[in-house]
């Protein structure tokens, strides 16, 4: 594993916690305001999406009892712990993977790299003399379950010819 590569996407776990963390509060948040004490309510696929979210992040609600009435917030510490986790195996994974998919590449640099989007260029000389470069990038998405997760389509490029990653593993094997 590339050393570089490790430590500068590591530096990036920041941004990911924090992706994470406004995601969990706008959802969160939204149906905070949407069923307020109710929240708890919205326990069965009968509510659709809510349900999903709900499920996903109900363990970050706290609920305290104002004037005898159940009144819902996100806790912080909570949400902040989930997005720490959540950051590490992300990042992690994302560097497992980046190490498998450029196999034998020696003289790994990173050329660019863009903490929020985590768009970078990588470039490297294979065994042979070939040039390397990928072009990675991060997509966030929502799954319809709720569940918050990140993508890592990458661009690979051998002499300035682009290749799939299967083609790249042939030259790499």
């Amino acid at each position: 594993m590339n050393k570089n590569l490790v430590e500068a996407f590591k530096a990036l776990k920041p941004v990911v916690a924090a992706d994470f963390t406004r995601h969990v509060n706008i959802s969160l948040g939204g149906l905070i305001n949407k069923y307020g004490a109710k929240i708890g309510d919205v326990h069965s696929p009968f509510f659709g999406h809510d349900y999903a979210v709900y499920r996903s992040f109900c363990h970050m609600l706290a609920k305290t009892k104002v004037s005898g009435l159940a009144v819902y917030s996100i806790d912080a510490d909570k949400v902040e712990k989930e997005a720490t986790r959540y950051a590490d195996e992300q990042v992690d994974s994302f560097i497992a993977k980046l190490t498998r998919k450029l196999g034998n590449v020696e003289s790994v640099t990173i050329k660019t790299i863009d903490g929020p989007s985590f768009e970078c260029v990588i470039s490297g000389v294979l065994s042979g003399g070939e040039t390397v470069r990928v072009e990675q990038r991060r997509v966030v998405n929502c799954s319809p379950k709720g569940r918050f997760y990140n993508q890592w389509p990458a661009l690979i490029y051998v002499d300035g010819k682009r290749v799939t990653e299967a083609q790249f593993k042939k030259l790499t094997a």
